[in-house]
């Protein structure tokens, strides 16, 4: 069951990532492959919500790894970004690669950061109005 929920994921997050390359066409050597940054950003940003809104709660396996390393791993890609670093160092474009990478980092942890703030703020508002004190 643990391969299917991973297949099924993936197959919708490769597609999802497929599509968001069709919305943002580069060419071979692109300035800057927003496809690929675009991807892992989003993708930081929603394991983060995933981490945190499901935390140890998610007693279904098969729905975290459908969810995570399924649809989130096949969304995001550091094989395509670390391809595209090597192009652009190729093509003789060092400062737009380290930007990249730099740019990619940061960006990709402050969104995962983000994910898992906007649901702790959420479920502390939650639990105000409902008077939970857990």
């Amino acid at each position: 069951m643990n391969f299917i929920a991973v297949a099924a994921g993936g197959a919708v997050g490769s597609l999802a990532r497929y599509v968001l390359a069709l919305v943002f066409p580069i060419d071979n050597v692109p300035l800057f492959p927003w496809p690929t940054f675009l991807a892992n950003v989003i993708g930081c940003f929603l394991i983060g919500l995933l981490f945190q809104a499901t935390g140890e709660r998610l007693t279904d396996h098969h729905l975290r790894l459908g969810l995570g390393t399924g649809l989130l791993g096949g969304f995001t890609t550091f094989s395509t970004f670390s391809l595209e670093l090597i192009q652009m160092v190729r093509a003789g474009q060092v400062l737009l690669a380290l930007s990249y990478c730099f740019a990619s980092l940061a960006v990709s942890l402050a969104a995962c950061y983000w994910g898992i703030r906007a649901i702790r703020t959420f479920q502390a508002k939650f639990r105000t109005k409902t008077g939970d004190a857990a």
